[in-house]
């Protein structure tokens, strides 16, 4: 989904983050091998300006959105200015967050045991029990 980086900069450098943290996480439990934060800043120009604003003009031309299409060419357009102006700094702080996050997750005390309650369509009760260890247990019980 590219719509935010055609809104306010304050919607795309929100979900801009999003997708950042959750990259940068499966980075960092080596579900990836690349680090994402070496090639962020160039790799946002580079969609901006050779994907992005080609297809707000593509938008804006066919007005397929009436007379918001031209807003997404002028978001993008927008967006693409700032994050270069400030896209450096951002990857800074997206990194930091992470980090800072991550240590608050290693001195958090252990979670508790929660149990779920999943109801079927068949009027029977599944319960799931969560132990310390991250592992479900489930079970039936009739009604």
């Amino acid at each position: 989904d590219v719509s935010h980086t055609m809104q306010h900069w304050h919607v795309y450098i929100r979900w801009n983050e999003n997708l950042f943290m959750e990259l940068y996480d499966a980075y960092r439990k080596g579900r990836i091998e690349n680090d994402p934060s070496e090639g962020w800043y160039k790799g946002e120009i580079g969609f901006l300006t050779y994907y992005v604003l080609p297809l707000a003009a593509k938008l804006d031309t066919c007005g397929v959105f009436g007379v918001t299409s031209d807003e997404f060419r002028i978001y993008a357009s927008e967006n693409l200015k700032e994050w270069t102006e400030r896209g450096e700094e951002m990857v800074k702080k997206y990194v930091a967050k992470y980090e800072e996050n991550a240590e608050k997750q290693e001195t958090a005390p252990p979670r508790q045991t929660s149990s779920m309650v999943n109801f079927t369509n068949t009027g029977t009760i599944e319960e799931e029990e969560e132990g310390e260890d991250g592992t479900v247990e489930e079970y039936e019980n009739e009604p």
